[in-house]
């Protein structure tokens, strides 16, 4: 995987970790609008799905990673799938968002801190 590569998906990692957090303020924002919890239910599967996706893919190609996979992807996908894992889209309610509120900022967070990393480097 190129360095170009990484730092596309590290940047959409922020973009959906953003926007589950967005969903998150939305949600709160409108107590009565059921749509923006199954909005929100349905981003978190998909946003899950991709990090379910890419960690396998990761340890499967554990022998032909390059450095720039193995110090900055790595750390983000295996770090945050490890989190976001145990939760589940059914368990989503209006009263039980703290999970996936930690969960969003842990996305965007880590993969923003890993994209800085990479960008930065020389």
């Amino acid at each position: 995987m190129s360095k170009e590569e990484i730092i596309t998906l590290l940047e959409d990692y922020v973009e959906k970790g953003d926007h589950l957090r967005g969903l998150i303020t939305k949600l709160k924002d409108s107590r009565e609008d059921d749509s923006a919890l199954e909005e929100l239910k349905r981003e978190f599967t998909n946003t899950k799905l991709g990090l379910k996706q890419h960690y396998e893919a990761l340890d499967k190609t554990k022998t032909q990673r390059n450095r720039n996979v193995e110090s900055y992807l790595c750390p983000v996908i295996q770090g945050v799938y490890v989190n976001i894992s145990g939760l589940s889209a059914n368990n989503i309610t209006r009263n039980k968002l703290e999970k996936v509120a930690s969960a969003a900022f842990d996305l965007s967070d880590y993969a923003e801190r890993y994209l800085l990393k990479l960008t930065q480097k020389s």
